[in-house]
């Protein structure tokens, strides 16, 4: 409370303060002296002075507002004055040392003068050292222009001094205002004279020396540089490509040297419109890539669009509610199709459909069901138990082979769809690879890479050919080899063209075209053929097989009986060959049996009957029944300790059989606890029979030591007070607890209460949290760290003298003071003062721009020779013709006169070689540089440098085509036929489908014509091309749409009494192929199918009846579940109280739609069928 009271004391005394500091300051006397005019003129700086002084308290600082007119600001005694001042608050500080304030300002005239210049200091504040201000009135200073002197020299011939070529000359200008301007004559170039010299060649330097005739100075040797070799282009070229340097080789005309140079790669050619492959949005960047348009080039880059970064969005529509959304306003955007949503009051809720097994279900760990909003569709789930797998699944591929990986199949349930039971391998198919494609510049002499693909997985694979393997095609031009003439073959490069004709060796057999028969064969003997070679007439005999015996009818030796074997013997009608064979017993033949003795309990049944053949007895055994006990006595009922006894009567002979009822034991279900057990005694408990009453006692093991938990604080301890733990036994619940000494102080942090300086120490509190105990620390002082005022320069540094500066700290007051170094001179450049002449030596001076130093250096004296103007041309030199030069002394005028040596031919590089025909040999020229004389000399012939070739008329895959080059240097044209390719087929495409005893088309299409280049035929299994047979019924998409869209049949009937039944097979509901019976009994139905070729073949048979439609759901028309076979009994005995069934058959198998038994179906046909199929529906 006294700080915050001692602080509202001093704020008060502060405000007093500033209110009666400006009433103190009034009376205080001041002066002030501005220049009221001064002169300037256009281009040069003016400057206007002003000084202000008081009486004591002395002057602090004056800061006034500045305006100004046509003139400029360039710089002031005002610290914050730069630039542009104009109405702008300027201040300076005042001397301390004499109380008062002068200064400067520096300015220039604006050009284009229009108004009156003149500078104004106005709403002038001078602020006294202890802290009074007075106010001083404005003062203008008007701005005098003066008009610019103009000097205009003239050069005083007196004091010229010519240059020479080792001291430059000088005169001097006098303008009539009297100033002087002395000019500075460049020195003379030396005359240099060749002395020696050495020509250079294609790969060496020369060099020349030469001498100044006039003061003898040697020139720095003159390296004159290797000519370089004059290069001819040669025909050793490679062509650049995007990426890729080209190489082109050069031989030197002259040496014969060779270099080669590189080709720059010629950069991608992209084009200016790329390909969208990315659409802008107005959220998302776009893509658009660029290709290369050079021939061969993939290169590719792309550049991203950025999107709009907002929406345009249309007109608002209103939505009505729909299951899950309220009503709804929405704002679609024209551009990238974003929705703005505003949304009110409630959706109308879901309108579920009936549950659906999930795909996600699996038979053995269960899954989830589905159901459908029937309005919206959305779907919901629920967990399903498992049921099991379907183990007559059929066969589904999982993972379908390819070229080179296995691939295999597995079973399928119908249910939940998982694969089940072993993998079935199937091998990779294998690569099914195209013909081998070579480029169009390939070449069998240099060599070239061709490439195939893979017509099922386009993977590429490329081959190396080596240089001179060529490609040949299929022969022709063919003269077939005989047995004594050889044959001959030509074959045409498919790369090149080249031809090869090759000999075909003698052929190692015979043509046998004529055949005799000289000998025939019989069944005893081979015969004889002669073959006669229908080239060379060579005649080969070779045997002939013998003939089968011509057997006659068998003769029996004796007949085979019931139980013996017969014998017979068969003979050649030829040769009479006679051979033996047996014939086997031929069996008895039973006729009807009668049962001697019947099968009983223990006894087994005796059967007999007469051979029709023999008329012998012949007897057949039965096994005996064996006893039938199903319902036994009990006699003695068992206790808990004790056996029972029960008997039972066979119901065929009444026999008796006895046997024990094993006791069961005591069951102990009702348990009472006596003790329960602890850390020092066992527990007790006993049980009681719930039968006899019985009851035992059971002990319950010692638990042992105590257990107890881990030491728990329950009082904290303080500063001030002891605390308290415990912990607890955890079988008997017993208490242990122990007491906690006094803690330590739990202080807060440190609290800097005053802070340290560079003189005195600070110093930080804490506080305990519990006692409120405080305790201090003293702060250590911050030595060497004093709080500096800004560097003062006290004594100013010049080129001779060093300064001085100094800080304050403003706690303790400590100065520090530190040396300003001496600073440089700033000469000016270096002029000469004296000229030195032939016997005198001369002087340059220059002086320091801040101490004006003068330095000074001497002139050489210049040596005792004429001093020579420059070398003038009188007559040029010219090739093979001298020339003359003179030049004069600028001191004495005479005359010197040399020789200009004849010049050589300097002839330009040869010319591009230029050939009408390159057999013939070309042509180059040169030019002299100096006189123009043409130099001609001749190439020898050589070779044609052909460009690559250009089709005229291309090859098809059956007829020849053209093509032609052009020589690069004469355009000589060469023609050349190029053979037809041959066609490259593509792969196998199906054009007429395989039907059952059909087999199905496929062609090839050549990929360079598009004609047919290969046909075959196939075929598929059976399986495959199983369609469904169904007997004439009502179609399930009829009866019941909502479970099906399928066409196979359901077929209604009455077996309240026995009949049989007809109805027509159906196949694929187009063609009839067959009957079905029904044949009812009172107990069974059998029915039977019948077919009406050989070649209408059932696969898999389906088969099942039902009692009501409800029975037959969605599942069990989709899935192929087995069910009853056709040709065997069903019994009725579970549809006792049932009129009318229905038969669900579905047969999928085969037929031959060519047959002219199977007919065109036509339901129309069977109307009244049908009719009455719907009226024992409508009667059930």
């Amino acid at each position: 409370m006294k700080y915050r009271e001692t602080k509202r004391i001093l704020c008060l005394i502060i405000v007093l303060v500033q209110l009666v500091a400006p009433v103190c300051a009034l009376g205080v006397e001041f002066g002030m002296k501005v220049d009221s005019e001064v002169e300037a003129q256009f281009g040069s700086e003016g400057r206007m002075s002003f000084q202000f002084w008081v009486t004591e308290p002395f002057l602090d600082s004056v800061s006034s507002n500045i305006k100004v007119s046509g003139v400029k600001i360039v710089n002031s005694s005002f610290k914050n004055c730069s630039g542009e001042c104009d109405n702008k608050k300027l201040s300076i500080k005042a001397d301390q040392k004499q109380g008062f304030v002068s200064g400067t300002i520096y300015f220039r005239l604006n050009e284009g003068l229009t108004e009156e210049p003149y500078i104004q200091l106005n709403n002038i504040i001078i602020t006294h050292s202890n802290g009074d201000k007075s106010n001083a009135e404005s003062r203008t200073c008007h701005i005098k222009v003066k008009e610019p002197h103009v000097h205009e020299y003239v050069i005083d011939e007196s004091t010229r001094i010519e240059p020479t070529c080792t001291k430059p000359g000088e005169y001097t200008e006098i303008c009539s205002c009297g100033a002087k301007n002395i000019v500075e004559i460049e020195k003379t170039p030396h005359n240099f004279e060749v002395v020696e010299e050495k020509a250079p060649s294609c790969t060496e330097n020369g060099y020349k020396k030469e001498e100044c005739t006039f003061c003898g100075f040697k020139k720095d040797e003159e390296v004159l540089l290797a000519l370089d070799h004059d290069y001819l282009p040669t025909n050793n070229a490679t062509e650049a490509t995007c990426e890729d340097e080209g190489i082109i080789e050069y031989v030197c005309d002259e040496c014969g040297a060779t270099k080669t140079e590189k080709i720059e790669a010629l950069g991608h050619d992209m084009p200016t419109e790329g390909k969208t492959t990315k659409e802008v949005t107005c959220t998302e960047d776009g893509e658009i890539t660029y290709a290369c348009q050079r021939y061969g080039c993939t290169y590719t880059e792309s550049k991203i669009i950025k999107a709009n970064g907002y929406h345009d969005y249309g007109e608002e529509k209103t939505l009505e509610a729909t299951c899950t959304l309220p009503n709804r306003r929405v704002k679609t955007c024209s551009v990238c199709g974003d929705k703005n949503i505003t949304t009110h009051g409630k959706a109308n809720g879901h309108k579920w459909s009936e549950w659906q097994l999930n795909k996600n279900y699996n038979c053995n760990d269960g899954g989830t069901k589905l159901r459908h909003c029937v309005i919206c569709k959305e779907e919901e789930t629920d967990d399903v138990e498992p049921k099991g797998h379907d183990e007559m699944a059929s066969l589904f591929t999982v993972v379908t082979p390819t070229c080179e990986t296995e691939g295999y199949s597995m079973k399928k349930c119908f249910t939940c769809g998982a694969y089940i039971g072993e993998k079935f391998i199937v091998e990779a198919t294998g690569h099914l690879w195209s013909e081998w494609t070579a480029p169009e510049n390939a070449s069998c002499e240099l060599g070239y890479t061709e490439s195939r693909i893979c017509e099922t997985c386009e993977k590429p694979e490329n081959r190396k050919i080596e240089a001179g393997e060529h490609q040949f095609g299929n022969g022709y031009d063919i003269v077939e080899s005989t047995c004594i003439t050889e044959g001959s073959i030509s074959r045409k490069c498919k790369i090149c063209g080249f031809i090869k004709k090759e000999t075909q060796p003698l052929r190692n057999h015979h043509r046998y075209v004529l055949t005799i028969e000289t000998k025939e064969a019989t069944c005893t003997e081979e015969g004889e053929i002669t073959k006669i070679c229908d080239d060379c007439g060579f005649e080969l005999k070779e045997s002939t097989a013998k003939k089968q015996h011509n057997w006659l009818e068998p003769v029996y030796l004796s007949r085979a009986s019931c139980k013996e074997n017969g014998k017979y013997y068969l003979e050649c009608a030829v040769c009479h060959k006679k051979v033996e064979y047996k014939e086997p017993a031929l069996g008895h033949i039973t006729g009807k049996w009668n049962r001697i003795r019947e099968a009983s309990c223990e006894e087994t049944e005796i059967n007999s009957t007469i051979c029709q053949r023999c008329n012998e007895i012949i007897y057949k055994e039965k096994p005996a029944m064996g006893h039938l006990y199903e319902d036994w006595t009990q006699i003695v009922k068992p206790s808990c300790t004790e056996n029972g006894l029960e008997s039972c009567v066979c119901k065929r002979c009444e026999n008796v059989i006895d046997r024990a009822i094993k006791a069961p034991g005591h069951t102990f279900s009702i348990r009472r606890d006596i003790r329960e057990p602890n850390c020092g005694q066992e527990g007790l408990f006993e049980c009681e029979c719930e039968i006899c009453g019985f009851t035992q006692e059971f002990r319950r093991a010692i638990v042992g030591e105590h257990r107890f938990s881990d030491w728990e604080i329950s009082v904290a301890p303080t500063c001030i007070s002891e605390g308290e733990t415990q912990r607890i036994c955890a079988q008997c619940a017993k208490l242990e607890t122990k007491v906690l000494g006094l803690s330590k102080h739990a202080f807060s942090n440190w609290k800097v209460e005053y802070g340290s300086t560079c003189a005195e120490q600070g110093q930080s509190t804490r506080v305990c949290e519990h006692c409120a105990f405080v305790e201090n620390k003293l702060l250590p002082i911050r030595e060497n760290r004093h709080d500096y005022s800004q560097w003062e320069e006290i004594i100013t540094p010049t080129c001779k003298e060093k300064g001085e500066k100094k800080r304050t700290c403003a706690s303790c007051g400590f100065e520090d003071i530190k040396e300003i170094p001496a600073e440089k001179h700033r000469f000016t450049r270096w002029k000469t003062s004296v000229s030195a002449t032939c016997a005198d030596k001369g002087e340059y001076m220059r002086i320091c721009e801040k101490c004006q130093a003068v330095e000074t250096k001497p002139i050489p004296e210049s040596e005792n020779k004429h001093d020579y103007g420059e070398w003038e041309v009188e007559k040029e030199a010219t090739c093979g013709v001298e020339g003359i030069k003179k030049r004069i002394c600028n001191y004495c005028e005479f005359v010197e006169e040399k020789v200009i040596d004849a010049l050589s031919h300097r002839y330009g590089a040869w010319s591009k070689i230029k050939y009408e025909d390159c057999t013939k040999g070309g042509m180059q020229t040169r030019v002299c540089k100096n006189c123009g004389e043409e130099q001609i000399r001749t190439i020898e012939a050589r070779e044609h440098h052909f460009s690559k070739w250009e089709t005229i008329k291309a090859a098809s895959c059956v007829g020849d085509g053209s093509r032609k080059r052009a020589c690069k240097r004469c355009g000589y044209e060469q023609m050349e036929i190029v053979g037809g390719k041959g066609h490259k087929p593509g792969r196998f495409i199906t054009v007429q489908k395989a039907k059952p005893y059909q087999p199905g088309v496929q062609q090839r299409i050549c990929k360079n014509c598009n004609q047919v280049a290969d046909k075959r035929s196939y075929s598929l299994s059976k399986e495959a091309m199983a369609v469904v047979f169904s007997p004439l019924g009502i179609p399930l998409n009829e009866l019941l749409p909502d479970r099906t869209e399928s066409w196979f049949m359901l077929v209604p009937f009455d077996i309240s009494e026995p009949r049989e039944m007809h109805y027509p097979l159906v196949a694929d509901n187009k063609y009839i192929i067959g009957d079905l019976s029904l044949e009812i009994t009172e107990d069974e139905i059998i029915p039977s199918a019948d077919y009406y070729t050989d070649k209408t073949e059932d696969v898999n048979v389906i088969l099942h009846f039902y009692s009501s439609l409800d029975e037959l759901t969605p599942r069990r028309i989709k899935y192929r579940y087995k069910g009853l076979e056709l040709e065997e009994p069903i019994s009725l005995n579970k549809y006792k109280n049932k009129k009318v069934l229905f038969m669900y058959l579905r047969i999928e198998g085969v037929f031959d739609e060519r047959e002219k038994q199977n007919k065109l179906f036509d339901i129309t046909d069977y109307e009244d069928e049908i009719l009455e199929m719907y009226k024992l529906i409508d009667n059930m």
